[in-house]
């Protein structure tokens, strides 16, 4: 059972998607918990439909002002950390992995931008939290480090990319 995680984040509806990431007590840590980092942060086996996991991403980023409306910023940063920071989740792995048609995946990271017109620039706080300045670092270097795993494709060898791969980076 090595390598394959305790629950299917696929399985879950948006809402509940929403709720597991967003509706927290922001000092637990539930996302460090040891009993959750049991599986490879470069696959997606164990998870049944990682479609599934795109699609969320991209009604979350495409929604977020309106979903965001209902937590704090700590809950929001604590949500955006254990998606995407190092821990049992990496959501971006599904966006670099070929199990979700390469359209939605594309979708998805475009929708990335919407969090940031319509949340980050009209935010009436002085400072946001941390996991908007590290959102891009965090999706941006799981590209390159899934191509390093699966490949041994060296950070910014662009020359060594596939089409599929390109159209993902650029």
């Amino acid at each position: 059972m090595d390598d394959v995680p305790l629950f299917d984040l696929s399985q879950l509806t948006f809402d509940e998607f929403v709720s597991f990431f967003f509706d927290m007590e922001t000092d637990q840590h539930w996302d460090r918990d040891p009993d959750l980092v049991n599986f490879s942060d470069f696959n997606d086996k164990g998870v049944a439909s990682p479609q599934m996991i795109v699609a969320h991403m991209t009604r979350l980023f495409v929604e977020f002002a309106d979903i965001a409306s209902r937590f704090s910023l700590e809950q929001i940063n604590a949500g955006i950390w254990a998606m995407f920071s190092y821990g049992p989740f990496r959501l971006q792995k599904h966006l670099w992995l070929p199990s979700a048609p390469l359209q939605e995946r594309l979708e998805c990271i475009r929708s990335i931008y919407i969090v940031y017109s319509s949340y980050v620039t009209k935010a009436s706080v002085k400072v946001m939290e941390n996991c908007f300045l590290m959102w891009w670092d965090l999706v941006a270097g799981g590209f390159w480090q899934q191509l390093n795993f699966d490949h041994k494709i060296a950070e910014g060898n662009i020359s060594s990319l596939n089409e599929e791969q390109r159209q993902l980076g650029t």
